[in-house]
């Protein structure tokens, strides 16, 4: 088994030598984001251990990190298709490694541990449904299949986490012996992808004998625990949990890390401003009459008069106060609708009252006048 290609580079970083990637804690517990179990050898041997260790650690995370994602991206990742029920019936991420393997463009010629963290950065991801395996695929068909619409949905997807920024990798043993404690303080950020060496006894949940120290590791699989100085491994050949003892060599030990990145939401359009509200009662309509009438009367004196000038005889003229008063209380009629009954009653009435007696005592002064005089006086 020769699936994975040792191809470490001078610009890889290096945990706590080269790498600027800050530690977060994601979850303690990755158990509960493993809700798939696929092999990679089904109607054929797709030699993608790579792919499928870099898809199953994407996966995990953004389970894990699902309910920090805003709503509205999960409605569109949601609606893209890779929420998926897993073996405890409910919905997880799920991923399709197919489209990590053509994207490398190795084919079954095995992978560099970085390339499907590089595909990813690249291209995106697809739900594990638009490219799946099982024993319908066949070698010819595998490697085919992504449309222009499948490409343009998984560059759709990357964008929403984030684009490439939000996918960052190092290492944390590159050549040398493992570190339990290191490998112990990084688990909660991300599980980590290890090159093993493999031999004729791996089919099994321990496998035994060790392998010598020092051969290059051929396969790649995903640690996710640390239990004493055992490593809890999930595997793509059954059975798929493998457990590696304190003496098993690994000295390959790789960490891809998912931080999304999203977009500060849009804020919130101001609401409209109230349209003004035109008071109209009873009190602002009598101020318009007050106003209404010292216009008249001003009009009139300005025509007649000089601006200095007073009419006293028609200011002390009752007929001239009659009409006054006759044109308040056919404006008060007007409004009394509105005017409230315990203030339109009494003004009814006195306004009432004021017409009839100007009107009367204006007219009766006017007429003993005239019989007096012999001519017509003012206010007649």
């Amino acid at each position: 088994m020769k699936n994975l290609i040792l191809k470490p580079r001078s610009t890889d970083w290096i945990k706590g030598i080269s790498s600027p990637i800050v530690f977060k804690a994601v979850t303690d517990n990755w158990v509960t984001h493993l809700e798939f179990f696929e092999t990679q050898k089904d109607s054929f041997e797709t030699n993608g251990c790579v792919l499928f260790t870099t898809q199953e650690s994407f996966d995990a995370q953004m389970d894990a990190l699902w309910p920090t994602i805003p709503l509205a991206v999960q409605a569109q990742i949601t609606s893209m298709g890779f929420m998926q029920t897993g073996t405890d019936g409910q919905l997880h991420f799920h991923s399709s490694p197919r489209f990590l393997q053509i994207q490398t463009g190795n084919g079954y010629n095995g992978n560099a541990v970085q390339d499907g963290w590089d595909a990813i950065r690249t291209y995106g991801c697809l739900p594990w449904a638009d490219l799946p395996y099982d024993d319908t695929i066949t070698s010819e068909t595998y490697l085919t299949g992504v449309t222009p619409t499948l490409l343009a949905k998984a560059a759709s997807f990357l964008a929403l986490i984030g684009g490439k920024n939000a996918i960052q990798y190092h290492w944390l043993v590159n050549g040398t012996p493992k570190n339990i404690p290191q490998i112990a303080q990084s688990l909660p950020q991300a599980p980590l992808c290890l090159g093993v060496v493999v031999a004729g006894n791996w089919n099994q949940v321990s496998p035994s004998p060790d392998p010598v120290s020092g051969a290059d590791p051929g396969h790649c699989i995903m640690n996710y625990a640390v239990v004493g100085e055992t490593l809890s491994c999930l595997d793509h050949y059954v059975p798929f949990e493998k457990i590696l003892d304190a003496g098993y060599p690994v000295n390959y030990v790789f960490q891809g890390i998912v931080s999304p990145i999203f977009a500060p939401p849009l804020p919130a359009p101001l609401p409209p401003s109230p349209t003004p509200v035109q008071e109209s009662n009873w009190l602002t309509q009598v101020g318009l009459w007050i106003q209404n009438i010292l216009s008249q009367l001003k009009a009139e004196n300005l025509q007649s008069n000089k601006m200095n000038t007073v009419n006293y005889s028609l200011l002390k003229s009752k007929t001239f106060w009659s009409a006054v008063l006759l044109f308040v209380f056919n404006g008060f009629n007007a409004i009394s609708g509105s005017v409230p009954s315990e203030y339109s009653v009494p003004i009814n009435f006195i306004l009432t009252a004021a017409v009839g007696y100007f009107h009367l005592s204006g007219v009766n002064a006017a007429a003993v006048s005239s019989a007096s005089l012999g001519k017509a006086v003012s206010g007649q």
